[in-house]
């Protein structure tokens, strides 16, 4: 009766993990880059926004006003169109 090699090939086993740990790495190194570029850009446009005399986290009220300007103005000219010149 001849015994068959039942044995796990633990080479291959290691060397697919190894491969496995490296692709992680090389994501990892991938994601810190990407952070990074982010946070940047997140400075700039910060430094943009206070340029335009607005602090950062007052811009969502300070769109909310210049939306309310822009209808408020809009209202103000469709009042000055005589109604013979209007639209439906």
């Amino acid at each position: 009766m001849s015994i068959q090699n039942t044995t796990p090939n633990y080479t291959t086993q290691i060397e697919a993990r190894r491969a496995a740990l490296k692709k992680m790495e090389t994501a990892r190194v991938r994601a810190e880059a990407d952070k990074a570029n982010a946070e940047k850009r997140l400075q700039e446009l910060e430094g943009e926004v206070r340029g335009l005399g607005v602090e950062p986290e007052n811009l969502e009220a300070e769109i909310a006003k210049l939306d309310q300007e822009i209808v408020e103005g809009l209202q103000q000219v469709a009042s000055m169109i005589p109604d013979e010149y209007k639209g439906n």
